[in-house]
């Protein structure tokens, strides 16, 4: 067979080019699954209570977690590695393929055999179906990542659009005949499944069903750390000690606010995470220029994630009934105390990349080890409270543990701490304004109809957070944008 080699041979002008057109695609193709995932959403959970919402949701961690399992980090470990063959992507893909079948049918024995208050009726009829994506999703780590390596940022974004537009269409007829759990997981699996043909066909790989063992070997360090990395990352403590230790109904709750709270944060992080770790590693020995780099992602990021979340948070109230129904408004304070850790988890995004790129995986895998231990032991003390005492102990938590990750960062880059942080101050000071003129329409404008009041207070807030920008961090914005020129 072909040899088929990968380098990095882009040169510098063409990667800054690729960064930014990938960085654009990246976020509108993110607003498609998004918007699909919100459509679907909001649809089925006026055909479902929050104890089928719970059970959905652990069945779907369950899947996540064994697909961070089957050795997902060799993606990554594909695109750190500078030369890579044919006997490379062989090897991953038998590798993959082989864990994911053996993890699915393991899996499925035992919620079958098993006999746990967790594993109800909803739980059982959805699993075998869910627990597909397993095997979709770790055989298509391989041609993701080869695309991620060449910085084909627009076949990876087109792929994302189709996985969206494909899974409305099936699941709307579904949800014509009150289907609701049934269209959220019909969803999930053509996703995959959209996402898996798509991604093959864009990177034109023929892997041959063999396996290299020195090839294994070049990848092996950091594909196993950054497997555990994964393996740590992604595994929702939160909603598998809920989903064990409380119940399905305060885990349906739980769950609703974090997926209204993704509509926004995978957008963003999506968008900033995925392109900078290339950039990121590409320009990983040159320590001013990554530096330089890596301010101007986190200004990005402050300047658009502060006013979604806080704007959220605001309007959440009047949005969540109209939207999902009567009987959701009681996450309405959970969801909101999400939020306040929305800007946090964005500019967190971008930190792990710099140290992704970097190649710190161990200090990533013991940070996220340490976050991963802290939010069980919450979740097993709160979870019997309720979703609202589990979400106000997370955020606690995480901005106790945040600074540790502002120091490290800055050593690593040699860089300034309050130099890092006045990335952020602006931004948080127009948010301040923003919260104010918000209280001040809904104290003089009665509600009226929802909607309009709704229309109006995102106007008023989008305009006065967009001026106050302007005058406070004209610099910034033109900073920033010059380096997109550039």
């Amino acid at each position: 067979m072909k040899k088929t080699e990968v380098s990095d041979t882009l040169g510098e002008d063409n990667k800054a080019k690729k960064t930014f057109i990938g960085f654009i695609w990246y976020f509108i193709s993110s607003l498609f699954p998004a918007l699909s995932s919100f459509i679907i959403f909001s649809l089925a959970s006026r055909q479902i209570i929050p104890a089928e919402l719970g059970s959905i949701t652990l069945a779907t961690t369950i899947v996540m977690l064994l697909t961070s399992m089957s050795a997902a980090g060799f993606g990554d470990a594909l695109i750190q590695h500078r030369n890579i063959k044919q006997k490379h992507l062989n090897s991953v893909f038998l590798l993959m393929l082989l864990t994911s079948c053996a993890l699915y049918i393991s899996s499925l024995i035992i919620v079958m055999t098993l006999d746990l208050k967790s594993f109800d009726d909803t739980f059982r009829m959805v699993y075998p179906v869910i627990g597909i994506k397993l095997v979709l999703d770790s055989c298509a780590v391989l041609p993701l990542s080869l695309l991620t390596k060449k910085m084909d940022f627009k076949s990876i974004g087109i792929r994302t659009i189709y996985c969206s537009l494909g899974s409305c269409l099936v699941c709307v007829p579904i949800l014509l005949f009150d289907g609701g759990v049934w269209a959220i997981v019909i969803s999930q699996i053509t996703s995959s499944l959209i996402s898996a043909v798509i991604l093959w066909s864009a990177a034109k790989l023929k892997p041959g069903f063999s396996f290299d063992r020195q090839s294994f070997q070049e990848l092996k360090k950091f594909g196993i750390t950054t497997t555990l990395t994964k393996l740590v990352t992604s595994v929702s403590v939160d909603n598998i000690v809920i989903g064990f230790v409380g119940n399905a109904a305060t885990l349906g709750i739980y769950a609703f606010s974090r997926r209204i709270f993704s509509v926004i944060s995978d957008v963003l992080n999506g968008a900033l995470s995925n392109v900078s770790y290339p950039l990121y590693a590409s320009v990983q020995s040159n320590i001013p220029k990554l530096k330089n780099i890596f301010l101007k992602t986190t200004f990005i990021s402050s300047l658009v994630s502060l006013p979604a979340f806080l704007g959220l948070i605001m309007i959440s109230p009047y949005l969540i009934p109209i939207v999902f129904g009567e009987h959701w408004s009681v996450a309405i304070p959970a969801l909101q105390l999400c939020c306040t850790i929305g800007f946090v988890s964005c500019i967190g995004a971008l930190q792990m990349s710099l140290l992704k790129g970097l190649g710190k995986t161990s200090w990533i895998l013991k940070y996220q080890l340490v976050q991963q231990i802290t939010t069980g032991l919450l979740a097993v003390i709160f979870a019997k409270y309720g979703a609202t005492y589990v979400m106000a102990a997370i955020a606690i938590k995480t901005y106790l543990i945040w600074p540790f990750t502002i120091f490290y960062v800055s050593k690593c880059l040699e860089l300034n701490v309050w130099e890092y942080m006045k990335n952020i101050y602006k931004p948080m000071f127009g948010g301040v304004i923003m919260f104010a003129v918000f209280k001040l329409i809904a104290y003089y404008i009665p509600v009226g109809n929802p909607l309009v009041f709704i229309f109006i207070e995102m106007i008023a807030c989008a305009v006065t957070y967009s001026l106050v920008m302007v005058v406070i961090a004209k610099k910034d914005i033109m900073a920033m944008m010059k380096l997109v020129k550039n």
